[in-house]
């Protein structure tokens, strides 16, 4: 395996032959908006999106402390079926700011009510920043009132998500089905406080199609199980993921729900695998993407659980940024399981076998330290134990991401 780019690693997540990356400007349906309201100092920090009855799923953060943004969210998609708006604020979590906190979403969400003439509960809301301050309320109630929607703006909007990100982070889709096109546009933010059980991020995505929404909640649900769920920049959970997938129920399908589950997981999955990797590759103060798959595990749970272990080390991390391929970081990694393991695993990092049935290869070791120049490191751990596979995706940590999160606190 040759050295790889963040892009080459992108770039080689495909899907099948129906699904086409060129971007595209807008989502039949959607209006959208990004705007500077003065949560941050100067950049974009206000975002909304806007569809008459637009279907939503949504998977939200499981932190017990959760921002009111997701409380709001979740107690919403409970009663409703259907809704109108989502608005993002970044710069500030409003995250553990007890009642007054609560007080500044209801008048965010009626402020926005007034502007796209519905009602707060048929509304969505997420934050992202810092937590336990206050938002500037009243200067996001004035953003919203000055905003300006447009079929043109997505580009725009997955600006004023982001927070420490230093790039957008956007994935479109044109799905072929013959004689439709679906179109599927992605947003996203995340570049810290990223662990399994959902990174710290926002991401919104946007279809012309028409799906039932019990279809897609289901396949939301496993697509993030695949891939959010399986990334890790500091193993740190956040209070205030969301992410969101809304149909515009533009265009007729004319698929069974079975069809459609399939279409949508197969989407989804690819998008944020994308995106997954872009998070990565923009994580803060970090230098190298970390693939890591395990191969011939004897459940899923067992390969899911293996590949987190090791994307979340912290002594194999601090290897990676030094540029050490040091397989008995990742095996001891690996060791942590709590179930059963076969006693005689393989590990390779790219095409560099170094480990051989847990014990040293005896592989000159100098091409693989060359291999570990690259921007990606790829790792493949052989269980040798069954069929099952699992990919994690992470990074390293360097000095500089501690210096960076020290003067962030």
């Amino acid at each position: 395996m040759t050295k790889q780019t963040y892009q080459d690693l992108i770039e080689s997540i495909k899907g099948t032959s129906a699904i086409d990356f060129e971007p595209f400007d807008s989502v039949q349906g959607f209006t959208f908006s990004g705007s500077a309201c003065g949560i941050k100092p100067s950049k974009k920090d206000l975002g909304i999106l806007s569809s008459k009855g637009m279907s939503v799923a949504a998977v939200l953060t499981p932190n017990k402390y959760a921002a009111e943004a997701v409380s709001r969210s979740r107690k919403y998609l409970k009663i409703g079926e259907s809704f109108d708006g989502i608005i993002i604020t970044s710069g500030n979590a409003n995250a553990c700011t007890g009642e007054r906190g609560i007080e500044c979403v209801d008048k965010i969400l009626s402020a926005l009510a007034i502007k796209l003439a519905t009602k707060p509960e048929r509304l969505l809301i997420a934050q992202t920043g810092l937590i336990g301050i206050l938002p500037p309320v009243e200067r996001i109630v004035e953003g919203i009132h000055h905003s300006s929607l447009s079929d043109k703006g997505f580009s725009d909007l997955s600006e004023a998500i982001l927070t420490t990100d230093t790039v957008k982070k956007v994935v479109h889709i044109t799905y072929n089905l013959g004689e439709k096109n679906l179109r599927f546009a992605f947003a996203a933010k995340g570049v810290a406080m990223c662990s399994p059980a959902m990174a710290t991020m926002i991401t919104v995505g946007t279809t012309d199609g028409t799906f039932s929404q019990r279809v897609m909640q289901q396949a939301l649900n496993k697509a993030v199980a695949k891939t959010f769920n399986m990334m890790s920049i500091d193993a740190c959970m956040s209070t205030n993921d969301s992410v969101f997938l809304c149909a515009s129920n533009q265009v007729s399908l004319g698929l069974r729900e079975e069809d459609q589950h399939n279409l949508l997981v197969e989407v989804l999955e690819t998008a944020f695998r994308r995106i997954c990797i872009m998070m990565c590759a923009d994580a803060e103060k970090c230098s190298k993407v970390m693939q890591i798959e395990v191969k011939n595990a004897a459940t899923q749970e067992q390969a899911e659980t293996v590949a987190k272990l090791v994307v979340n080390n912290l002594l194999f991390k601090t290897a990676v940024a030094g540029e050490a391929p040091y397989w008995g970081r990742a095996l001891a990694a690996a060791g942590a399981y709590a179930g059963e393991l076969p006693q005689k695993v393989d590990i390779y990092f790219g095409d560099h076998l170094l480990c051989v049935n847990s014990a040293p290869s005896g592989l000159n070791i100098a091409a693989a330290e060359e291999y570990m120049q690259s921007q990606v490191v790829n790792v493949i751990i052989d269980l040798k134990g069954g069929t099952y596979r699992a990919v994690a995706y992470g990074t390293d940590i360097t000095p500089e991401y501690v210096k960076f999160n020290m003067e962030k606190s």
